[in-house]
């Protein structure tokens, strides 16, 4: 038998993801439906006692309206908000944790070094969180001066493997597959395969990409010629969110699962984090980056080549192991169609030859460019 708080979370869902409008409460009303006294005609012309609107969760910021596509709309506050560049992570080996840098130079393939290693079980496949889910537990660490990645993880001794060893045979070359892409690759030797194989909890190796071995972009940019150089990374160069889906997001999540709850199984850090992006965005409206073709980050332009797909790996809590339905769940009651969050980029580099390393800093400003500009 539904009770009358089942039916609160019911319309709180509804409004949230399907009410193209501000939402107002009448509280003297629920107050009255809660304790049985409401009249069976009710009063219902009268204007609600409390019709302030309910906001984002964004501290100081406007109401936000959900609209049947997924695009949240905040009220105009008459000038144009600034965009930044928050956070960069990459991700060294992957499907293990994110490494957050503040500058961080740009590669053919991407930031420097992301994706650049991946762990395989014994048979040689690619282990990723989908099953494993302790590799988020694993965290990698790149020392540029020294020419070291690090690995750590609870209970385990810090392990150095080199980022460029030339010392490798030719007995170390290996092979795998990324989403059905053949991928040449470089055994990084007994001491990686050891380390990884006891704290997993079954035989594995790490392997390292080959730097003969590039694969291509599927997808490409409109109007791009070529296509981009991948790393071991899915699908793109890089992967952008804006914090302020994000904060949509936990709107949802906190409305669909009674508030109290979801604040403290999600926060903002802990959401980003499971979205795996190498670059977070503070400005603008939620989803916004979907109507994007172009970011210019610092000095830097990026051509937008679509949205991202998501799965049940968002629902791996990245610092514990966990597993939790959320975000997913709200997610896809949101969107429409395919469920996506976040954008693909790939960097365009300047015309001409001999130009300079290009680094990427936190705190950066960002222009975006709408499609069709």
């Amino acid at each position: 038998m539904s009770t009358f708080r089942d039916c609160q979370k019911f319309l709180s869902f509804v409004a949230e993801c399907f009410v193209d409008k501000p939402v107002t409460v009448d509280r003297a009303r629920l107050g009255r439906l809660a304790g049985g006294a409401e009249p069976r005609g009710g009063d219902r012309d009268e204007p609600p006692e409390d019709a302030a609107p309910r906001g984002t969760g964004d501290e100081g910021a406007g109401p936000a309206e959900a609209s049947p596509r997924g695009v949240g709309r905040r009220a105009s506050s008459g000038h144009k908000e600034a965009y930044t560049l928050t956070n960069i992570y990459i991700y060294p080996v992957k499907s293990c944790a994110a490494f957050e840098v503040q500058d961080w130079p740009l590669g053919p393939l991407g930031l420097l070094h992301d994706r650049g290693w991946m762990v395989v079980n014994g048979n040689g496949v690619c282990l990723s969180q989908k099953r494993e889910t302790r590799l988020c537990l694993v965290r990698p660490r790149v020392l540029l001066p020294s020419n070291e990645l690090l690995l750590q993880a609870p209970g385990m001794e810090t392990l150095s493997v080199p980022l460029e060893d030339e010392t490798l045979g030719s007995d170390r070359v290996c092979q795998s597959k990324v989403c059905g892409d053949r991928v040449q690759a470089v055994d990084c030797g007994g001491a990686a395969a050891s380390w990884l194989s006891h704290f997993l909890g079954q035989p594995c190796r790490l392997i390292r990409q080959s730097p003969d071995s590039i694969r291509d972009m599927k997808k490409r940019p409109s109007g791009a010629a070529t296509s981009s150089p991948l790393s071991l990374v899915n699908e793109a160069q890089y992967l952008l969110i804006s914090r302020a889906s994000v904060e949509l997001l936990l709107t949802l999540t906190g409305s669909s699962q009674g508030g109290a709850a979801a604040e403290r199984l999600l926060d903002t850090q802990n959401a980003i984090g499971r979205f795996r992006a190498n670059l977070v965005i503070a400005g603008g409206e939620a989803f916004e980056e979907d109507g994007r073709s172009h970011f210019v980050i610092g000095d830097t332009r990026f051509a937008v080549a679509g949205q991202c797909g998501r799965c049940q790996m968002i629902g791996v809590d990245q610092e514990t192991g966990a597993k939790t339905k959320e975000p997913l769940t709200s997610l896809s009651a949101y969107r429409e169609g395919k469920v996506t969050f976040g954008v693909y980029l790939t960097h365009e580099p300047p015309e001409g030859p001999g130009h300079a390393v290009r680094v990427l800093s936190a705190g950066s400003a960002v222009q975006p460019e709408p499609r069709g500009s």
